[in-house]
């Protein structure tokens, strides 16, 4: 046998020897996308103090978290779906704790510090912040003119503080409230042109306000990494609501790839095509409490594709980080806040 390829497979196997005691293989849940076993990541040598913001719906929300005033002054009147008192609603299937978060187990995995939770249940993106009907008129702001701009400590013993990585996961509220959205691919130039004059605020495509709210993330926080989320289906669309997700998520995707084109730090988490989640009632069932609000297993496949987009994209951490042979980043599983699984095998039943 060649040298080379002995001492590869020597390196192969000292590696997933180095890692396998962080696993423990019956604790790790096996999701809907198929058979997860074999090596973890190992993060024992991820880099300290990376500030992780969220700006989001109720799916990102938590009591305590993302009303916190001592992490920003302007959040204390966010609304809350997530708490510890729902942690005992069976009826819905909802046992989340913060540790059960998506963004929280992202946070644990990587040794990551939560900075600044500005997630308000019921919000949206496209809203213009004005109409108290909407829930997002009686916010400080809606998400695309000031909350996108409130994503660092400004009161909290870091205060000044800005974030190294931001995640954004909005839009559900906009898909329930729009029977279709122009998508960006079609008509890039024209939203390019509405998103980023920041002077002007007559839209003539809603998905504009999307990429105002990313073009004044990327102005008020140059140095962060921003990570926009596809949306998960759910139980009880309509026709009308599946064309604006479809559209909606394939503008994130669009635009993803304008931002990177013009040498941005700006990438994609896609949940829709990644996450193992689907339109299935048995799959729903299984993984959104209410037909809509993941439960801890949904959180746990958030967190998956999050952290599976960090390790492929992130500044911050690198292959020398981690003890990967060539495993592919976008089976990292994680169980309940612990690091878990890279899948080896059973390619067939990826949903991509």
């Amino acid at each position: 046998m060649n040298n080379k390829y002995v001492k590869m497979a020597l390196v192969a196997l000292l590696c997933v020897a180095m890692i396998l005691p962080f696993v423990s293989f019956e604790s790790v849940d096996v999701s809907a996308t198929g058979n997860y076993s074999g090596a973890v990541i190992d993060t024992t040598d991820a880099p300290n103090g990376v500030k992780l913001s969220i700006l989001g719906d109720s799916i990102s929300t938590y009591q305590g978290v993302s009303n916190d005033v001592n992490a920003n002054s302007t959040i204390g009147k966010n609304a809350v779906f997530y708490s510890e008192a729902r942690d005992d609603v069976a009826s819905y299937n909802y046992f989340v704790t913060r540790k059960d978060t998506w963004w929280q187990q992202a946070a644990d995995t990587l040794d990551m510090d939560v900075l600044v939770n500005n997630s308000w249940s019921g919000s949206r993106v496209f809203g213009d912040g004005t109409d108290t009907t909407d829930p997002e008129g009686t916010a400080p702001l809606a998400a695309w003119k000031g909350r996108c701009m409130q994503l660092h400590d400004d009161a909290g013993t870091n205060a000044g503080t800005k974030p190294d990585i931001i995640a954004v996961y909005m839009g559900t509220n906009d898909i329930k409230a729009h029977s279709g959205i122009d998508t960006f691919g079609d008509n890039q130039a024209a939203m390019i042109a509405e998103g980023e004059d920041t002077s002007d605020t007559d839209f003539q495509y809603p998905f504009s306000k999307y990429v105002r709210m990313v073009y004044n993330i990327l102005t008020t926080y140059s140095n962060a990494e921003v990570y926009l989320f596809t949306l998960l289906p759910h139980e009880g669309q309509t026709q009308v609501h599946r064309t604006a997700m479809t559209q909606f998520n394939q503008s994130v995707r669009d635009l993803v790839t304008y931002y990177q084109g013009k040498g941005k730090a700006v990438y994609l988490v896609d949940l829709y095509n990644d996450s193992g989640i689907t339109s299935d009632f048995s799959v729903i069932d299984r993984y959104l409490g209410n037909s809509l609000h993941p439960n801890d297993a949904g959180m746990d496949c958030i967190t998956n594709c999050f952290v599976s987009s960090i390790l492929r994209n992130s500044k911050y951490f690198n292959s020398s980080d981690f003890c990967s042979i060539e495993y592919d980043l976008d089976d990292v599983f994680v169980d309940g806040g612990n690091v878990g699984a890279v899948r080896l095998s059973d390619a067939s039943s990826d949903t991509k």
